[in-house]
């Protein structure tokens, strides 16, 4: 507490000085003002390294709502797509049906008869 008594004693005989520049008159005085000088410069780094990671931290949570968003649009239009692809597949198989139904008839019974077989071994 030497140097906060002499810098007080010092800014009331000069009191538009600075205390801690008033302080520097002493070797431990001048030290704490240089650890003061240096606490301040990795005070600064210290606030400037974290406004880089949080401008990249901002940056990977836009990308990160982008691609969740876009996956949302998917899932939501995915039931109607699927639906549509349905009833196309339906129609396409019930034409060939109804164009060929004799071939599908023996096609049937054919697969009916392989996997009969695959069943009882």
């Amino acid at each position: 507490m030497r140097s906060l008594s002499i810098a007080q004693g010092r800014s009331m005989a000069h009191p538009s000085a600075d205390p801690i520049d008033d302080a520097t008159d002493h070797p431990i005085d001048r030290k704490a003002v240089a650890a003061h000088h240096a606490v301040d410069a990795l005070a600064d780094q210290a606030l400037t390294g974290v406004g880089m990671l949080s401008g990249s931290l901002h940056v990977a949570v836009n990308h990160t709502a982008d691609a969740v968003s876009n996956a949302a649009d998917w899932i939501a239009h995915a039931p109607a797509q699927i639906g549509q692809k349905k009833a196309r597949l339906a129609h396409v198989t019930f034409a060939t049906i109804k164009s060929h139904p004799f071939a599908t008839l023996g096609s049937a019974i054919a697969v009916g008869y392989v996997v009969g077989r695959l069943a009882r071994r």
